[in-house]
């Protein structure tokens, strides 16, 4: 594939990404349609074998191959910005587990594709031997094609189920998810790193079931790429967004970058990622019961401690990284 500085195949790399969702939704009805009642039959006796329980296996197992995560369009993805990793420590492949929190989200989470979906940004090179596999939301594996476009790359859902099973493979296996997730997504603007994390414990449970360490990861300028319109609150479009998250477990910002030939559009701003991953916050394994008051408060301090290295993280890089930053990180 081309030179890693066309500005064409840069474009069409973050298009892929962009388009796959709706596309992979829209293909298969499209298919009907044309095809008449037997493509009828097939596309909903598919629809429920992936929704059956053997079905969302693969998503919980990390059992599928990712080969599509060495494909060259990424590393004209990880370019278009450009996109790189910021290696602060070693992660030795015998001293795992590891479990990746990576904030802020942004509106796409490109940073996160780049650095742990693909091999975009080289991770593999720079932390040999470990085996990380990116969570997303369980619905995602609900939809025929976006399924197998996901498990192709190793991407797995964030259930607790599954956090559990990959970190339970061996000292080498990590997972990445994003604690924020997409209530965090709503609070995207330039210049800002606000965080929803004081009430995300969840992946500090995980942490401590599994004895995974701690891996704090910073994406400076995710938040840059795009102008996004903040609702009033209790307007329509806020009662929407708040609506998608509490029914669909997801949501969508009002946002807005580039076009394709110029102007505005879909595309993100051509704006530096750098994709600090700092030092290993060591978990001891929790050996009692996870409903005991021992545990809460477990959970509590490692969730302080956590917190402290985020912001130590934070003030190692900003004035390097965010320097043209509105207000410094809320979390």
């Amino acid at each position: 594939m081309g030179s890693l500085s066309s500005p064409g195949l840069q474009k069409l790399a973050i298009s892929v990404y962009l388009l796959v969702f709706p596309v992979t939704i829209i293909l298969p009805l499209a298919c009907i349609y044309f095809g008449g009642w037997n493509a009828a039959l097939i596309y909903v006796g598919y629809l429920i074998f992936i929704n059956s329980s053997y079905g969302m296996e693969a998503s919980r197992t990390a059992s599928w191959t990712p080969w599509l995560r060495r494909w060259k369009l990424w590393d004209h993805f990880a370019a278009y910005f450009p996109a790189r990793i910021i290696k602060t420590h070693d992660l030795p492949a015998d001293k795992g587990p590891y479990l990746f929190n990576v904030a802020p989200h942004g509106v796409c989470v490109y940073s996160a594709w780049a650095a742990f979906d693909t091999d975009g940004c080289g991770f593999p090179h720079l932390f040999p031997g470990l085996d990380v596999r990116a969570l997303t939301l369980k619905s995602n594996f609900r939809l025929p094609l976006v399924r197998e476009f996901l498990l192709l790359h190793g991407v797995c859902d964030v259930s607790k189920k599954s956090c559990l099973s990959i970190l339970s493979r061996g000292p080498a296996s990590g997972i990445m998810l994003a604690a924020g997730g997409a209530s965090e997504s709503l609070l995207t603007q330039p210049g800002c790193y606000d965080l929803v994390l004081a009430k995300r414990k969840g992946f500090v449970r995980v942490a401590l079931q599994t004895g995974a360490s701690l891996v704090p990861v910073l994406f400076f300028g995710e938040n840059d790429l795009y102008e996004v319109h903040i609702p009033q609150k209790g307007s329509s479009l806020e009662k929407l967004q708040t609506n998608m998250l509490r029914y669909l477990g997801f949501t969508i910002p009002l946002f807005w970058g580039v076009g394709f030939f110029g102007g505005r559009g879909l595309l993100p701003r051509r704006m530096p990622l750098n994709i600090v991953i700092g030092k290993p916050l060591k978990v001891g394994k929790f050996e009692g019961s996870t409903h005991s008051e021992e545990f809460a408060q477990q959970v509590d301090s490692v969730h302080q401690q956590y917190t402290a290295s985020l912001i130590e993280l934070w003030d190692a890089h900003k004035n390097k990284f965010a320097a043209d930053r509105r207000r410094s990180l809320q979390k």
